[in-house]
C-alpha cells in the first residue's frame, strides 16, 4: 500500500490514469497493485475461517468480551476495503460510492462532511485517500489489544491467568495459522503470477463515466451478504438499520453475555451460534449465486436466435 501511494494522485481528473501508469509504466507496479487487491480478499477469508473456528469451538466462552474486539476490528477492515475500492476511480467504483455513500443521506449534516460538498467530486477522493491511510493505524491498535486480551486471560501460554486451557496455543493454534498463512501467500503468488484475478469485477477497469451505469452493480465478494439486505429493503434508510443491526445484533448479543454457553451445543460446545454459523453460511452461497446475471432462454430457430427473458414483455431476436 505504501508503495502504491507513492504514485497513487487522488483527483477525478488523476486517479484513474495515475493507476493506469502504476501498471503499465512503473517497474513491478502490476505486481503491486494485484497483491494489495488479491491479499485483501484473502484476509477477509481467512479472518471468516478464524471467526467460524472461534464459534464452532466456543473459544468465546472464557473471553468473551474479545468477540466485541474482533467485531470492532472486523468493521474497521470494511470501512478501508470500502474506501480502497474506491480510489481506483473505476466504473464500479463510482457507482458503488454512489449506491453505498447515499445512506448518510438520512443523517443530518454527513453528506459535506463524508463528500467534501454535495456530490462525489475531488474533494471526496482526497477524504478517502486520506482515510485509506490512516484507519489501518487504529486497526493496528486494535489488533494488538486483541492479541494481548486473549492470551492474557484465555490461553495456555505463559501469560495466562485464565481457566481456558484446553488447548495448547503455540501447539496447536500457531502451528494451524503458520499453514493457513503459507497458503494464503501461494494463493495470492499464483493469481498475481499467473493472471487468474477471478475475484476482480472487469466494469472496474473501464474509466468513470456518469453517463454509463454498470449492468449489475455490486460491490467485492465480502460485502454480498450486507449489499442484499439493502437491495432486499426499498428504504435505503432502513436497510442501514436493518444492516448495522444484523452486524451488532448477532455478534454482540445474547450468547457471549449468558450462561448457555457452558452447556453441550448443537456442535458439542456452541448452541444457537454453532446454528447461526451454519445458516450464514448456507446465506452466504446462496447471495454468490444470487449476484449473478440473469440469463434468458435461448432458442434456436434456424439461423436467427430468439432470445425469451421474463424482464421483458415482447421477444428480442439477435441475428449472428
Amino acid at each position: 500500500g505504501m508503495l502504491l501511494g507513492l504514485h497513487y494522485t487522488p483527483g477525478i481528473h488523476t486517479a484513474y490514469y495515475s493507476v493506469i501508469h502504476l501498471t503499465r509504466e512503473v517497474y513491478y507496479g502490476s505486481m503491486y497493485r494485484l497483491y494489495h487487491t488479491t491479499l485483501v480478499s484473502l484476509v477477509f477469508l481467512v479472518l471468516q475461517v478464524h471467526t467460524y473456528r472461534g464459534v464452532l469451538h466456543g473459544s468465546y466462552v472464557y473471553v468473551s468480551s474479545v468477540l466485541a474486539i474482533g467485531v470492532l476490528l472486523y468493521l474497521y477492515l470494511q470501512v478501508v476495503a470500502f474506501i480502497g475500492y474506491i480510489l481506483p476511480w473505476g466504473l464500479m467504483s463510482y457507482w458503488g460510492a454512489t449506491v453505498i455513500t447515499n445512506l448518510v443521506y438520512g443523517i443530518p449534516s454527513m453528506v459535506p462532511w463524508v463528500y467534501g460538498g454535495f456530490y462525489i467530486h475531488n474533494p471526496t477522493l482526497h477524504r478517502y485517500c486520506i482515510l485509506h491511510s490512516m484507519v489501518p493505524i487504529y486497526i493496528l491498535v486494535l489488533l494488538g489489544i486483541h492479541l494481548v486480551y486473549i492470551h492474557s486471560l484465555g490461553t495456555s501460554s505463559s501469560t495466562s491467568i485464565g481457566s481456558n486451557s484446553r488447548i495448547y496455543f503455540h501447539t496447536w493454534v500457531t502451528s494451524k495459522d503458520t499453514v493457513v498463512l503459507v497458503v494464503w501467500l501461494l494463493a495470492g503468488s499464483i493469481q498475481v503470477y499467473q493472471g487468474l484475478i477471478l475475484i476482480a469485477h472487469p466494469d472496474n477497469t473501464l474509466e468513470v463515466s456518469i453517463l454509463l451505469t454498470p449492468i449489475h452493480i455490486l460491490p467485492e465478494w465480502y460485502f454480498l451478504e450486507y449489499y442484499t439486505i439493502l437491495k432486499s429493503i426499498p428504504s435505503s434508510t432502513s436497510g442501514f438499520l436493518v444492516m448495522i443491526s444484523l452486524v451488532v445484533g448477532i455478534t454482540e448479543y445474547g450468547e457471549p453475555y449468558s450462561t448457555s454457553t457452558q452447556g453441550k451445543g448443537l456442535l458439542g460446545y456452541t448452541g444457537r451460534y454453532g446454528s447461526i454459523v451454519l445458516f450464514t453460511t448456507l446465506v452466504v452461497v446462496l447471495v454468490w449465486i444470487g449476484v449473478q446475471l440473469p440469463q434468458g432462454r435461448y432458442l434456436s430457430y434456424g439461423r436467427v436466435y430468439i432470445m425469451s427473458t421474463l424482464s421483458y414483455p415482447s421477444t428480442s431476436i439477435y441475428t449472428p
